[in-house]
């Protein structure tokens, strides 16, 4: 008997072009990716649906399809070229060959939105990421010569996010950052004496670390070291607070970590004029624990956690904070502790002092 082939299934390609519209307005690459995919639910092969709530995040939420990138979107989509071009894409059995227009569009709603490396991949679709990464860190270099520093973060922000790494495997993927990893290469080595620690630098070399390391792209180096001197700490303030909306609320952790460093050191200084059982009962009594500076930093703790772990976390949470601590025997422990520069205009610039 000759096998029977299972009738396609109706698709409402309404759904679809709202479905589509929606990736678009939302500067989502990958959903955008997916609706094109030889399994997707808008291809009339597949047994899927987009009607389902497995593919509710298809669905323009509450109030969405009234926005003017919605609206933009699907008119986009339902152009005649445009939607002829989706309908052939979504019958054809190879690889799709996507809407430049609509790459286009995404690119530049993923820009608006902050999405960096989902514009740097629609933007590589179209070969001219590297193109437009060029003309985002001239623009940075320009608007730091007009001392338009809000403007001068952003574009050097959206530079260091369309970054690429082409030896990625198996294919180049979007360059994201590594501030986790690059926090442990960071705080790698024990500081012999304490102005080893990076925290300690003189402030030239501080600050512009602290911009690589916020950045985190190597690409962009060259154009950082070019910000004249007088300008760099205020780009710092300006970077610090783009890419970290809670840094409020990490500095004033960091200035209570700080009154517990003191409140600590004043505890070890009396242990030497109180005999050790003593001193050693009443540490008990009060719970007085070194690790508890390091919770205080990150603002919850980790149980039973390293300094290298929390490193990791405060350099993927606060990257600038890492900047400004050291780590430190105390006893048999081994902590992170915040560590400033009297000298230094950053602290007081960054809020991490009154």
């Amino acid at each position: 008997m000759a096998k029977r082939t299972p009738p396609e299934k109706a698709v409402d390609m309404d759904l679809v072009a709202r479905g589509i519209a929606k990736t678009v307005a939302e500067g989502d690459i990958v959903n955008f990716r997916s609706i094109f995919l030889s399994y997707s639910p808008a291809r009339t092969s597949s047994s899927e649906s987009l009607a389902t709530s497995k593919y509710k995040h298809f669905a323009a939420k509450d109030g969405q399809d009234q926005s003017e990138l919605f609206k933009k979107a699907l008119e986009l989509v339902q152009d005649e070229a445009i939607w002829k071009h989706i309908i052939e894409e979504l019958s054809a059995n190879r690889p799709p060959q996507l809407p430049w227009e609509l790459l286009m569009e995404l690119a530049d709603n993923a820009i608006r939105l902050g999405k960096f490396s989902s514009a740097g991949q629609a933007y590589e679709q179209l070969r001219m990421r590297r193109k437009m990464q060029e003309m985002f860190l001239q623009q940075g270099l320009t608007h730091v010569s007009e001392n338009n520093f809000s403007k001068a973060v952003k574009a050097f922000r959206i530079g260091a996010g369309l970054g690429y790494d082409y030896a990625a495997f198996p294919e180049p993927l979007p360059n994201m950052p590594k501030h986790a990893t690059r926090g442990l290469v960071l705080h790698g080595n024990y500081p012999a004496q304490p102005e080893d620690s990076v925290a300690l630098l003189s402030e030239e070399p501080h600050c512009l670390a602290a911009i690589q390391f916020i950045l985190d792209c190597d690409e962009i180096a060259d154009s950082i070291e070019s910000i004249p001197l007088e300008y760099r700490n205020e780009f710092l303030k300006e970077l610090v607070k783009q890419s970290d909306p809670e840094w409020d609320q990490f500095a004033e952790r960091y200035q209570s970590a700080c009154t517990m460093v003191e409140d600590f050191a004043k505890r070890m200084r009396d242990q030497h004029e109180t005999s050790a059982g003593l001193a050693n009962e009443i540490e008990e009594q009060q719970g007085h624990k070194p690790e508890a500076i390091m919770s205080t930093l990150l603002g919850r703790t980790i149980p039973e956690g390293e300094w290298w772990q929390y490193i990791k976390e405060l350099s993927y949470t606060h990257p600038a904070g890492i900047l400004f601590i050291a780590r430190q025997w105390i006893g048999d422990h081994e902590i992170l502790m915040p560590r400033l520069r009297g000298d230094s205009s950053l602290p007081k610039l960054l809020g991490l002092t009154p």
